[in-house]
């Protein structure tokens, strides 16, 4: 198995980038509310645009985030 994987929060994410959701976490209602939107263990999201606020896609949607006391870390993919 070639490459090597790193853990970061969303937003470092580069634009473009590729990353499997590890963990959500922080203030529950937060988590609770990115868990609706999808924001799970195990999806595979993109960086769109990185800042504050983000845009990632998720599946076929394109989502703009901001801060929000809450945490998703990814691993990169590749």
């Amino acid at each position: 198995m070639g490459g090597s994987m790193s853990f970061l929060n969303l937003a470092q994410l580069p634009a473009g980038a590729a990353a499997e959701i590890v963990e959500v976490s922080g203030v529950e209602s937060s988590v609770a509310r990115l868990r609706e939107l999808g924001f799970q263990a195990g999806r595979t999201v993109q960086m769109v645009r990185p800042g504050s606020p983000c845009i990632v896609k998720l599946d076929q949607c394109k989502l703009c985030l901001r801060p929000c006391g809450a945490c998703v870390v990814v691993k990169t993919l590749g």
